[in-house]
């Protein structure tokens, strides 16, 4: 036995005992409280963790929602202006329809009374024409006596005539 305790391999063995059995004897808590404390650590972060990632997740939900919800404005301002745009049309054509109605009353309103000022022009000239062709007639034709009675007569008519008597025939 005196040649183990001389031999320093078996002292190193011995003493690599004796540490482990202390180590562990005297360092056990320290070392499992320290662990415990880092697994406290990782399951407090792990719990924010899935907080956040509730939180995301609910803020992702929100977003969808707006979203949607932007889609379904944005869809309803486009069929809106779509239905504008129709009736903007359609007014349009309602007006250019009115436009052209009112002008061509006034273009038929305009040959109307153009014919109407040639119809009296036409008439005039014919009255004048007609006459000229009487009184040369009458001039050639009758005697001075039946032309101062046919005067008196006339004058008799005329002034009848703005009274509203009737004039008597000769």
């Amino acid at each position: 036995m005196t040649g183990l305790l001389h031999n320093p391999q078996f002292l190193y063995a011995v003493a690599f005992c004796i540490f482990v059995v202390l180590a562990f004897k005297y360092g056990r808590r320290p070392l499992f409280d320290w662990l415990d404390a880092g697994i406290a650590e990782i399951r407090t972060e792990l719990e924010k963790a899935r907080q956040l990632r509730v939180e995301a997740e609910a803020m992702l939900e929100s977003c969808k929602q707006r979203k949607a919800e932007a889609d379904a404005d944005a869809q309803a301002i486009i069929a809106r202006a779509k239905q504008q745009v129709v009736h903007m049309r359609e007014q349009a054509r309602a007006d250019l329809a009115a436009a052209i109605a009112r002008d061509e009353q006034l273009v038929e309103q305009r040959i109307r009374m153009a014919e109407i000022d040639a119809l009296a022009q036409v008439r005039a000239a014919a009255v004048e024409a007609a006459m000229t062709v009487a009184r040369a007639t009458l001039e050639k034709n009758i005697s001075p006596d039946v032309a101062a009675t046919l005067v008196d007569q006339a004058i008799t008519a005329v002034g009848a005539a703005k009274s509203g008597i009737k004039p008597r025939a000769a």
